[in-house]
């Protein structure tokens, strides 16, 4: 079967967090992309789009986000900010000649962008764009090649560790950092492709979350406009 896309840009964020508050206010600090050609089922190892973000609404990294994802506070005060970090990655697309509707976005889940990026982008007051819409969902396609190929006993404890396991993927770098991620979805990819699965879009995202005033009422939403 011919691929429907020339490319796999395979995504991942890391954002802020703090322990186990899950109302805590994220925002994304690292936005990493690795890409896969499709034809040649192999991983593009002459481009790759790694920036950190800095944030707004919490500047300062907690003590658990830095012990979670490694990333230094250094790194963020110098970094740019997610409007400009997301232009410079739609001229990284278009000098790499990434058209759109000939690749397509895999994440190792539905967080990064049904739940992290439509909050950043609505916090910047940025139009989440089309290509982020619609994308695959690295981990249900993994269930149904379980279907397909037989199912393992798996011990680690995340979607990328679980899927390195079972293509037998050595895990390379510090997990939690986003390149690290990124890279290790690509050889599972390439795993996948290579065992004849059919990847393709799987998700779409059909509405917008809606930003809780109550989380933000001390802080002034224009800054992110």
């Amino acid at each position: 079967m011919a691929p429907v896309f020339d490319h796999f840009l395979i995504l991942d964020f890391e954002t802020t967090s703090y322990g186990s508050n899950f109302d805590y206010p994220f925002e994304i600090i690292q936005f990493s992309v690795a890409v896969v050609d499709a034809r040649t089922k192999r991983i593009r190892t002459d481009v790759s789009f790694n920036k950190y973000v800095r944030p707004v609404i919490n500047p300062i990294l907690t003590e658990h986000c830095q012990s979670f994802t490694g990333i230094e506070q250094k790194s963020l005060n110098e970094a740019d900010l997610f409007q400009d970090v997301y232009y410079q990655f739609l001229r990284w697309l278009s000098n790499n000649n990434f058209i759109e509707k000939k690749f397509v976005m895999v994440c190792d889940s539905r967080q990064d962008l049904w739940r992290i990026a439509q909050w950043q982008f609505r916090y910047c007051g940025i139009i989440m764009p089309p290509f982020f819409r619609q994308y695959v969902n690295l981990w249900r396609t993994f269930e149904w090649e379980q279907e397909r190929l037989g199912t393992k006993v798996l011990v680690k404890d995340t979607n990328i560790g679980k899927m390195c396991e079972y293509y037998n993927v050595e895990f390379i770098g510090r997990a939690h950092d986003a390149l690290n991620d990124v890279l290790n979805l690509a050889l599972v990819v390439e795993k996948m492709l290579e065992s004849g699965a059919h990847i393709t879009v799987n998700e779409e995202l059909v509405c917008r979350t809606v930003v809780s005033l109550i989380l933000f009422n001390n802080i002034d939403i224009r800054r992110f406009q």
